[in-house]
């Protein structure tokens, strides 16, 4: 290419200058071939350029749009389980209202009364329940009376004594958590903790208020405990008295097992469920997670996070109480599709050689060009001769 288009001039140039010399010609064949086919050359960078540029792009739009679906599918995947998870809860709690609405019908309801009927009326509640939701939907579940805020009867007993004499307001760990349920006059989920019977639970609080119209005796209830250092605002407000709490244990293996939320791994994500601090604690409590997310501070980032109200119920002033728990997903292949790295450097490459080829095909063109103008003008000087030969 360089003898024919450039001529021998410019390797000439160097001879006898030694490497100096070698170096100045080789630079002086790059300038000059750049000087020939810089039109070539910039038609080729132009193409990479274009073809560069748009095949990364569209391969990243792509990518792009099938990591958004994934996010969605997610989402969609994760609202599932969070809704079977809370309407589990709100099962499992069914008989507490009833045996607190038990209560408030009592009008006067005293201490003495209310727990020599509290184990057969607690007794029928679980049973009717398990017969509409199926008995798996209460195992391991305890419905606890707390006048005054102190534990004082549980259905089932067995296994359970250790709870009985737990004051909550004395207790400081769920002393603000009790105040905020008295205070909202609505039910408050605690936990999931490790309870003092030895197994992860979540005691959900439902505080009783009696109307003072309907106390005749103002004995506190029967019951010789008062609520420990309860704001009178609180617990002796003008139109109701606090009564105390009842109390449904929720045992959390039960609901994971019902809610079926464990089986958020097998669908291919990495998982973590936890719940805010409560009670003195500094960050979040993880209540379940997939095995390859233990001991990892955080999911990757860009995980999915669903904040979802594990209880939905109705305060004193009307307004809906939210306990918001939270479900992070991240999918074991991640969001963005394995084939996008691979796909823009294939693109990277096509476009090389496009490249290549526009650059081989103009400069083919120009060598075309500059032969065929070498050829015309060799028959010129060949023509110019003869002519001079014949008039010799």
């Amino acid at each position: 290419l360089f003898d024919e288009e450039l001529g021998d001039g410019c390797a000439d140039a160097g001879k006898g200058g030694g490497s100096g010399g070698a170096a100045r010609t080789r630079c002086s064949r790059c300038w000059q071939f750049l000087k020939a086919y810089w039109a070539a050359l910039l038609a080729a960078l132009l193409v990479l350029a274009v073809c560069t540029a748009a095949g990364v792009a569209g391969v990243i739009v792509m990518a792009d749009s099938v990591a958004d679906q994934r996010r969605n599918d997610a989402v969609t995947r994760g609202l599932v389980y969070t809704t079977l998870l809370t309407k589990t809860m709100q099962m499992a709690t069914m008989p507490l209202e009833g045996v607190a609405d038990w209560i408030r019908h009592m009008g006067d309801p005293r201490w003495p009364d209310v727990r020599a009927g509290f184990s057969e009326r607690a007794s029928s509640l679980m049973a009717l329940h398990a017969a509409l939701l199926g008995d798996k939907a209460f195992e391991g579940m305890v419905l606890q009376g707390a006048p005054s805020g102190v534990v004082n009867a549980s259905f089932p007993l067995a296994e359970n004594e250790k709870s009985i004499g737990h004051d909550l307001l004395e207790d400081p760990l769920q002393r603000e958590n009790a105040l905020m349920a008295i205070e909202k006059r609505t039910v408050f989920v605690a936990g999931p903790y490790m309870l003092k019977q030895g197994y992860m639970g979540a005691p959900v609080r439902l505080p009783i208020f009696i109307n003072t119209s309907s106390i005749v005796n103002d004995d506190n209830f029967g019951n010789p405990h008062l609520p420990h250092d309860c704001p009178e605002a609180l617990c002796y407000a003008r139109d109701a008295r606090f009564w105390g709490f009842c109390v449904m244990v929720v045992n959390w293996d039960t609901v994971k097992q019902v809610s079926v939320i464990g089986d958020i791994s097998a669908a291919g994500y990495m998982y973590r469920l936890q719940r805010p601090p409560q009670g003195g604690e500094s960050a979040p409590v993880v209540l379940a997670q997939s095995d390859d997310a233990e001991g990892r501070g955080a999911l990757p980032a860009g995980a999915a996070a669903i904040d979802f109200p594990i209880m939905r119920t109705l305060t004193a002033s009307g307004s809906l109480a939210h306990h918001t728990w939270t479900l992070v997903m991240y999918p074991h292949s991640g969001w963005v599709p394995a084939w996008r790295d691979p796909l823009i450097a294939l693109v990277v490459i096509v476009s090389c050689v496009l490249a290549a080829l526009v650059g081989l095909v103009l400069g083919s063109n120009k060598r075309l060009r500059a032969g065929a103008a070498s050829l015309t003008r060799s028959n010129a000087t060949l023509t110019e001769e003869r002519q001079r030969l014949s008039a010799l």
